[in-house]
């Protein structure tokens, strides 16, 4: 399973329509060994949830418009 590392990210509780069921998620921008980076919703994210950056996060899906889905 790929894993990645949380470069930076934010908490989102103000979503748009098509993510008003899944507050509070998190966005962020993962880094892989190689240090490329990409932009990633992170699944599984509870409110409270201690994140940091430099956190693991694994490879989920890849969602419809291809965008990659991680988790904790």
């Amino acid at each position: 399973m790929k894993e990645y590392k949380i470069y930076t990210y934010t908490i989102i509780n103000v979503p748009t329509q098509e993510f008003k069921d899944k507050v509070p998620y998190v966005m962020a921008v993962a880094e892989d060994k190689s240090g490329y980076r990409f932009l990633t919703r992170i699944e599984n994210y509870t409110e409270g949830m201690p994140i940091a950056i430099g956190d693991t996060v694994k490879y989920l899906d890849t969602d419809a418009e291809g965008n990659i889905i991680c988790q904790f």
